[in-house]
Formats: C-alpha cells, structure tokens, sequence
C-alpha cells in the first residue's frame, strides 16, 4: 500500500512540475491528472496521463515546446482528428513517463453528454466519462469540476440498456478455437467475453465503465460482483481450453444472478443467453437463463 501511496505521490508532483511549462493562455483552458495517478493507484509501472482541455487546437509549437524546455525525449506523436483527442504525445523525462492527450474542450464536454443525457453506451465513450470522474485539476479549476459534476448522472435507462445489449461469445464460438487449437484466436474470444462480463458488472453497480485496463482495479471497486472475480478470471486466461471455458461460463451466470436485484425486476426484462439468442428474463427465470 505504501509503494501505491509513494508512487501516486511522486508523479502528482512531476504531473505539477510539468504543467508549469505550458504557457498560461486563455486557449488552454485547462489541465487536469488523469488515469491511475489521478485515481491514487499509481504503481512504479505507471505513466503519468494529462489531459490538456483547449479553445481551439493551438499550433504544435504551443504543445511541443514545453516538453522539449522540460528535457523530455518524444517517443510517439500522434495527429488525429478524432471525437476523442486531436494530439497525443508520449514521452520520458529521466526515468517518468509521460502521456499527454490534447482535447477541445468543446468537444469533451459534448462527449459526455452524448453518454450521461442522450445515453449512449459506447464503451471507449463511458471510458471518457469515467476518466473525466477522478480527474485531478492543476489548471482550470472550475471547468475540471464542470466535467467532474456532469459524470456524475447514471440513470436507469442508461443502466438497463447496457445490460440489454451485452453480446458474450457463445459456446460454438469457443468450441471452433478449441477443436482447431487456435489459441489466439481463443484467448481473444476470451477477452472480449470477460470484457462484456466487466460491462455488465459496471452497469450493475451503477458504474461507467472504465476500461479493461488494470482491471484488478476496477475488480476491487466494484462491490457487487461474482465472489472470487478476479481470481476466476486469472483462471479463465491461464487455463486449459475446456477449464478456460467452463470457468467464463460461471462467472456468466454468476453476473446474470446479480441482474433482478441491481434492476428491481418487475417485468421481464430482455437478455442475451450464451448461444446468442435474445429471451426475455424474469427474476424467476434467471437460473434457467444460463443453462
């Protein structure tokens, strides 16, 4: 726990150090930690994320310049004109690395309201949203807690709605992998079913879903959840094809178990068996539901 507390800590402060160099301009509107050191789970392993909130994209001096005067060594750039970011840039400053993503601010905003009012379920989109929870401002205060206050809204219909659009791999899918000894493709299949079962669980708990990745952190803050999760996951990944499969198939039925109390089922309520095919639920029926 300390290393985590010692971590955190130490790249807070080289996250303030390296805000300082970027210039104080009404186009930057504001900078803000984000990903595990803003969540307080840094470990020695982990980079240090900004994110960058501008008026209008600025010219790439305006971003280059700072981490060039802070002796950073540029490893990656990337230019995109995308709904999420429009400049990335990743870079070491002595042993710390950096991820530093540049946003409209505009944009960002408009983002999160396309999940939280007009409820889109787009994971890479509930990422933004969750991101935008824990960010911790160094500059620009007040809109940091703008994007903070609107993350905060999780409906019902948003809730029942990923729940309703889960899509686990079926049996078959797993099967062909098996019988053909594919493991890729397998481990693949598995990922993205673990990943649908990680959704589910977040939307169970009210909760926007972050990401897979450091998922042992998003498993300890979930409290409900299968028992021994993150344990029955490091066996589905590590395991034999049939053991593999047999313990996905459990930690499925395990979260469908959790669906009539997280929704307060009163009416049946449209799921997805693992062979694909669509049945409608009761909290009577939720058993059957898994066979």
């Amino acid at each position: 726990m300390n290393n985590v507390l010692n971590a955190t800590e130490a790249r807070r402060k080289a996250a303030e150090w390296l805000a300082s160099y970027y210039p104080s301009t009404e186009n930057l509107e504001a900078i803000a930690i984000s990903g595990s050191t803003a969540r307080g789970g840094a470990d020695d392993w982990s980079d240090i994320e900004l994110a960058m909130f501008w008026k209008q994209a600025p010219a790439e001096d305006m971003r280059l310049d700072p981490i060039q005067k802070a002796g950073g060594v540029i490893s990656r750039k990337v230019i995109a004109d995308s709904d999420y970011f429009f400049a990335v840039e990743n870079f070491k400053v002595g042993d710390m690395c950096f991820d530093v993503v540049h946003n409209l601010s505009a944009r960002f905003f408009s983002l999160i309201e396309q999940v939280v009012s007009r409820n889109d379920i787009n994971p890479k989109k509930q990422e933004v949203v969750a991101m935008a929870s824990s960010f911790v401002g160094l500059r620009g205060e007040a809109l940091v807690n703008t994007f903070q206050d609107r993350s905060k809204p999780y409906s019902d219909v948003f809730q029942k709605k990923v729940l309703e659009n889960l899509e686990f791999p079926t049996p078959n899918q797993f099967n062909m992998h098996s019988e053909r000894r594919d493991t890729i493709a397998f481990q693949k299949c598995l990922t993205n079913g673990v990943e649908q079962v990680l959704q589910a669980l977040c939307a169970i708990n009210r909760r926007y879903y972050p990401g897979s990745k450091r998922a042992h952190w998003l498993v300890d803050s979930l409290e409900q959840k299968p028992d021994d999760l993150l344990s029955k996951m490091e066996q589905a990944f590590f395991g034999d094809y049939n053991h593999s499969k047999k313990i996905f198939e459990s930690l499925v039925g395990e979260t469908l178990e959790l669906f009539p109390k997280a929704l307060n089922l009163k009416e049946p309520f449209q799921a997805r068996r693992l062979d694909g095919r669509r049945i409608e639920l009761t909290p009577s029926q939720i058993n059957g539901a898994i066979k």
